[in-house]
Parts: structure tokens; sequence; C-alpha cells
């Protein structure tokens, strides 16, 4: 809730204990007068505590922290929208092409959303295992309006209406793993590559690339890695030669992506 320590500190306490001295609390917490002082004038300003003089004493109460939380929520909500409508006028750039580091995991999973929601014709997906509710809600709203979703996963998300494959048959693979990762790779224009904790909470590496150059051929390098991982599986149930062919044909028609000799003609016309 953006409170230094000490000022969790004091704010506790007052939970604890309400209607109480500044004296008392720096003898409670071990910290001077002065500085007790300040930061209860400190949390006042934040409307997290209240006062009152009660014999010639100024005691504190701590107010409920849903109390405060549903003021900031307010209050976010009404700067969002002011901001909101301040900017409604102003004409955006598509960002310039190029590769750009994703330093936040909420940054990876939004740009990601953002790039799904945009697609135009196909979407191949990878990752250890997928258990982000935004991510597969716009995967199947992406499915609902005719988008060619392709995933290869340890564990099957709930995402309806694609083509998917399994990296490994045996279960509980993805366990082995002491990392998650994720890659998005929409349309042959861009993609989103992340290397994020377990939990997929936490992130090590990760960036978005609009480079039509790079983001075409690492496109069709995880849509064959999705072909080879499905011929694999066929070949192991002794599935007909012809129905495998007929397979693989069928897939390479779904999800492989031409070169875009326009975009990379831009591209060079502009950089070199």
């Amino acid at each position: 809730i953006g409170l230094k320590e000490l000022e969790a500190e004091v704010y506790l306490q007052l939970l604890k204990e309400p209607g109480i001295t500044g004296y008392r609390i720096s003898k409670l917490l071990k910290k001077t007068k002065p500085t007790v002082y300040k930061i209860l004038e400190t949390l006042q300003l934040k409307g997290l505590i209240i006062s009152d003089e009660i014999a010639k004493s100024q005691v504190f109460t701590a107010l409920p922290i849903k109390q405060y939380l549903d003021y900031k929520e307010l209050e976010f909500k009404n700067n969002r929208k002011k901001v909101l409508n301040a900017l409604k006028d102003i004409k955006t750039r598509n960002a310039k092409p190029g590769l750009y580091p994703l330093e936040r995991v909420d940054q990876v999973y939004s740009k990601i959303v953002e790039i799904i929601d945009a697609a135009e014709e196909k979407i191949v997906l990878t990752c250890c295992t997928l258990d982000n509710d935004k991510i597969i809600d716009s995967l199947n709203k992406a499915t609902d309006r005719g988008i060619k979703v392709l995933l290869e996963t340890y564990l099957k998300p709930d995402v309806q209406n694609c083509d998917f494959a399994i990296f490994a048959r045996q279960p509980d693979t993805h366990k082995l793993f002491t990392y998650n990762w994720i890659e998005v790779f929409v349309d042959g224009n861009e993609y989103v590559m992340a290397l994020l904790t377990k939990d997929g909470k936490g992130i090590y590496k990760a960036l978005w690339c609009n480079e039509p150059y790079l983001a075409m051929f690492t496109y069709n390098s995880n849509a064959t890695s999705f072909i080879l991982t499905i011929t694999r599986d066929m070949l192991k149930d002794n599935i007909p030669s012809n129905d495998i062919l007929a397979k693989i044909n069928s897939l390479v028609k779904s999800y492989y992506h031409g070169i875009n000799v326009n975009k990379i003609t831009e591209l060079l016309d502009k950089y070199i």
C-alpha cells in the first residue's frame, strides 16, 4: 500500500492498540519521539490514521485498511479517467522495428495479451505450462473470431478450437523444470519471449520484437517445431504415412508464414 517499513510498523501497532499516544508508540517500537510523531503526521496525511485529544494528550487510532484501500481505489479510478480523457485525442505512432526488453512480469503478460488481441491470422504459443487467465481468455477470444491458434506445452490449457502438441507424454515432466517460459509469435510480425520463475511471478529475461525479418523467421521456426512434434507423435502411434503427410500439409498450409516482401523491402530502404 506504499508504506515505508517504519510507517507500516506504526500503523500495525495502532491496529493492535488503538487510541494510544505517540509517546507510547515510541516506547513500544523503541524509536525516538520526533521520529514517531513525524511518521504519525505522514500517516494522517495519507488518510490511514486519525487523532484526538483526551485529557490534553493526543491519541491516535488506525482506520480499517479496507476503508483506506476503497478510498485509494476510487482515487485511482478517477485519476485513470482524467488521464485517458486528457490523452484520447493524441495520435500515437507504432514503435519503430526493433527488439525491446521487458523489465517486469506484468509488462510481459500485458504485451502478450496486446499482440494476441491484435492478431489477424495466426498465433503460435509455446511454454512449459500456461495458467494465466488473461492470456487464456485472449486466446479463446482469438479462436472465436477465426484466428488459427497453435499451442505447444507440457499441459494443455483450457483453450478451445486450437491445434495442440504436447512436448512429452510422460506425466509430470513439467515438474522437472525449475523455471517457466512463454513465447508467443503472431502473424509473423511480432513476438514476445520470456524466461520466468517457476511460479510465473518473476522474470529472468524477456523481450518484445516487432522487427519483421526476425519475427517472420522465429515464427516459422517455432511453427516447424510444432509440426515436428505432431509428426513424432503420429509416428509413435503408427498412423499411416498418407495420413501423416496429409496432416503435415494441412498444418503447413494453416501456419507457415510466407515472406512479407513489402515489409522487408520497407525495412531495407529505411536502414540501408
